[in-house]
C-alpha cells in the first residue's frame, strides 16, 4: 500500500471532501505568507462569493448596488487585496469598462452610467495608505 495521501485523508474523509474550488483553495489564504500579504485570513466561499455579487451588480443598473458590492468585497477580502486587485485592474474583468478622465493613483472610477459613477478612493495616515473607501457620485 502506499504512503501517499489520498484526497479523503487530506480533507477529513470521502464524506467531507471539498466540491467547490473555493474549498480547495482555503489552504492557501490560510498559509502564513497569505496572512502577511493580505493582513487576514480571507474565506474563499466569501470571497468568491463576492466576486460573483460584483459581476452582477456591475453589470445592473443600481448604483447603490454596486457600490455596496464593492463594500462586501472590501469587507470580505480587507484593504491590502482590495486594494491589489483594483491597482492590478484585474477588476475590469468583473465589471463593463468605464473610461475616466479624473482617476489618479489614489481616485479610481471603478463603475460609471449617465448619472451617476462609483469611486474608489485610498485613504492615507500621513503618507501611508491605510484603508479605501468606496463612494457614490453625480455625475
Amino acid at each position: 500500500m502506499s504512503d501517499q495521501p489520498t484526497m479523503s485523508s487530506l480533507f477529513g474523509g470521502e464524506k467531507d471532501r471539498p466540491e467547490l474550488p473555493e474549498d480547495l483553495l482555503q489552504w492557501v489564504f490560510h498559509q502564513d505568507f497569505m496572512v502577511q500579504a493580505t493582513g487576514r485570513p480571507i474565506n474563499t466561499r466569501y470571497l468568491c462569493q463576492a466576486l460573483r455579487d460584483l459581476r452582477a451588480a456591475s453589470y445592473g443598473v443600481n448604483v447603490h448596488e454596486v457600490r455596496l458590492a464593492w463594500q462586501m468585497l472590501l469587507d470580505t477580502a480587507g484593504p491590502q487585496l482590495t486594494g491589489m486587485f483594483i491597482r492590478g485592474g484585474d477588476w475590469k474583468r468583473f465589471a463593463p469598462p468605464c473610461d475616466s478622465k479624473t482617476d489618479t493613483p489614489s481616485n479610481v472610477t471603478v463603475w460609471k452610467d449617465f448619472d451617476h459613477r462609483v469611486v474608489v478612493r485610498r485613504q492615507f495616515v500621513g503618507e501611508v495608505p491605510t484603508d479605501i473607501s468606496f463612494s457614490v457620485e453625480s455625475l
